[in-house]
């Protein structure tokens, strides 16, 4: 069985939601199926996909809570709750915003993975002028995450 996508909920109102599903975006086979797929689901009145944003738009009757059971029972998406994808917009506008930034003050020679990964190296260099050889894991951690997040 494939696996699930991930989809993120863009906005929803009674009658009608938008996902968001990175997995979709110019991949037309998938988007089509996924699109079927959505059609079957009991008092759906329009599903639109959007090759171009790997966006769907789903117009339903009845229920929320019934449209949002039917939607997790067809076990085809793996939806993310509003706010695990409000906290990581915000995160990636945050880190966006220092990139743009960066390279502006740098006329474009430096982005914000090189800066951090220079930083990260004279803090290295320094702690080993200081005779200090043992440094902490979190360098790591956070360039992974740094770099998670940029995307």
């Amino acid at each position: 069985m494939p696996s699930k996508l991930e989809a993120f909920v863009v906005h929803s109102l009674k009658g009608r939601v938008r996902l968001k599903v990175p997995a979709l975006k110019n991949n037309k086979k998938e988007l089509e199926h996924i699109v079927s797929v959505l059609n079957s689901l009991e008092n759906i009145k329009k599903v639109a996909g959007n090759l171009q944003t790997g966006s769907i738009l789903l117009e339903y009757e009845g229920s929320p809570q019934l449209f949002w059971k039917k939607l997790r029972e067809l076990d085809v998406l793996d939806i993310k709750k509003t706010e695990e994808v409000a906290v990581k917009s915000q995160l990636q506008m945050i880190f966006k915003k220092a990139d743009e930034t960066i390279k502006e003050s740098s006329h474009y020679r430096l982005d914000l993975g090189t800066s951090v990964g220079l930083a990260c190296v004279a803090i290295g260099f320094y702690q080993l002028l200081k005779g200090r050889t043992n440094l902490p894991s979190w360098y790591t951690a956070f360039w992974y995450s740094l770099h998670f997040f940029k995307k």
